[in-house]
């Protein structure tokens, strides 16, 4: 080797040994002093970056700048982290430390903080299921009961479990589906009913099943269960809807029976009481389409007897006393139906 290649390899060896015994001693003042590292810029929140605010929180490439101390008080995960974290080990971005946030989407999130920013935003707007599942499930993760609180009760009443007239009509079965995982993801049971029933009586449920499985993100588990609720109900709704009319009228009814003082007439010949009379409602139930629509929709479609089918059945013979007990047998029925639905769906 030359002396001039001999003193280079010397003096590279003596700077590598000042670099080592620069990081490997605890008190090194450069070690000490060392500003925190700056990362590189990201996609910034388009609405929730704060010129002023003091922590900045990543959720894959997304940045948000937002107020530590509120963060703190409304979630407990937050709290835990900025009280426990050490923030030089931390990231830092635009002069603020960063936290990294897993197990999060950014449309969730965004959600969250909507709420968070704005509590009123839905006093005098209801909002619809597709921003209120993202709250249920960012304060589930993030430990928020306030917003968590919000969001179940804006869904209960999207999808209520305790009345058995399915008010609001018919949802789509895919709706359906997103709500019963997120009831099972974030632990709120009594939002399924409703939207399984949904399944059990949408046709194009059944078909996308038949054809489609795969598609489906549903157990097999679920499946059975639906399969087994449906056959229940139909069996059910053919005992009831094969009943005919009492002709002692219904509970409560004053001087109850068919053709009683309070009535001017009872039922039309061949609908009275008599051998004919569980016929004559086999047939009139059957011609009217009712039979078949119920079959398909067991506890909907007795709420449509309860409302509208007075008058249709009147008209072809049947007495009023007639069709109020009917009414009252199918408002019992209901409620009986839905009570049952559970002991198919234990989980």
């Amino acid at each position: 080797m030359s002396r001039t290649n001999k003193r280079r390899a010397e003096k590279q060896d003596s700077e590598a040994e000042d670099v080592k015994r620069i990081k490997t001693d605890d008190n090194s003042p450069t070690e000490a002093l060392a500003p925190l590292q700056e990362i590189p810029q990201r996609n910034r929140s388009a609405e929730f970056w704060y010129p002023d605010g003091n922590v900045v929180i990543v959720i894959a490439d997304t940045a948000f700048k937002l107020y530590q101390a509120r963060l703190s008080r409304f979630s407990a995960v937050f709290a835990r982290r900025f009280d426990t974290e050490d923030v030089q080990a931390l990231e830092r971005m635009d002069g603020c430390t960063v936290y990294p946030l897993t197990g999060l989407s950014v449309d969730d999130f965004e959600q969250f903080l909507a709420v968070l920013e704005d509590p009123f935003k839905f006093t005098s707007t209801a909002p619809s299921q597709e921003t209120l599942i993202p709250i249920l499930r960012a304060s589930q993760a993030l430990e928020c009961q306030k917003a968590r609180d919000l969001a179940v009760e804006k869904l209960r009443a999207l999808w209520p479990h305790d009345d058995p007239s399915l008010p609001g009509g018919r949802r789509p079965w895919t709706t359906a589906v997103t709500v019963i995982h997120a009831s099972r993801e974030c632990a709120v049971s009594e939002l399924r009913v409703r939207a399984l029933y949904e399944l059990i009586r949408d046709a194009q449920f059944w078909h996308a099943q038949a054809r489609k499985r795969a598609t489906i993100e549903l157990s097999d588990q679920d499946i059975i269960g639906l399969f087994f609720a449906r056959q229940w109900l139909q069996g059910a709704w053919q005992e009831c809807a094969f009943t005919a009319p009492s002709a002692k009228g219904y509970t409560g009814a004053p001087e109850g029976g068919c053709g009683g003082a309070v009535q001017r007439a009872g039922c039309l010949p061949g609908r009275a009481a008599g051998p004919t009379r569980r016929a004559a409602w086999l047939t009139d139930i059957i011609v009217t389409g009712d039979f078949d629509k119920g079959k398909q929709d067991p506890i909907g479609y007795l709420q449509a007897m309860v409302e509208g089918t007075k008058k249709r059945y009147r008209d072809v013979g049947w007495c009023e006393t007639c069709m109020e007990e009917r009414k009252q047998a199918w408002r019992e029925a209901q409620q009986k139906w839905w009570g049952s639905l559970s002991v198919f769906f234990k989980n």
